[in-house]
């Protein structure tokens, strides 16, 4: 996520908020959008991480940007998007709120308590997995998440 204007964003307090969402199968209705009826909304993170970057996009242009690490065994429609613009408002509008927030938010099964969706310009999915290849995204994102880019 390019920072642009947010620059002031304090990354090290965004990591702090996300890493609390790891844990056993919680109901994240909160975060999806547009979710079929009936669906199930119980998802179970296995890492959530943010780091800071910087993105090279074009040679001798440098632009600070956020890295996201979210493994989880599902997702429900919007919730990536949905959970990184709520960390980020979080922080930006809650800066003493405790790391705890971002989880409270996710798991109230109160939309209006999150964020609207993050703006998909400069989110990019990496990758996805089931079994192996799911646990071998979480050890790479567990490992590279502060050298990657």
């Amino acid at each position: 996520l390019p920072l642009g204007s947010a620059s002031e964003l304090d990354v090290e307090a965004l990591d702090a908020r996300l890493r609390p969402l790891v844990g056993p199968g919680r109901d994240m209705a909160a975060l999806g959008r547009r979710l079929p009826a009936g669906k199930s909304t119980v998802c179970h993170l296995l890492h959530c991480s943010a780091a800071p970057v910087v993105l090279e996009p074009s040679p001798g242009e440098l632009v600070p940007a956020v890295r996201f690490d979210i493994v989880g065994d599902r997702f429900i429609r919007g919730q990536v998007r949905t959970l990184v613009a709520t960390a980020v408002e979080s922080v930006l509008t809650a800066p003493g709120a405790g790391p705890l927030d971002v989880l409270d938010r996710a798991t109230s099964g109160d939309r209006t308590r999150t964020a609207s969706l993050a703006p998909a310009a400069g989110l990019c999915l990496y990758g996805t997995g089931y079994g192996a290849a799911g646990a071998a995204l979480c050890a790479l994102s567990q490992g590279s998440a502060a050298t990657a880019a």
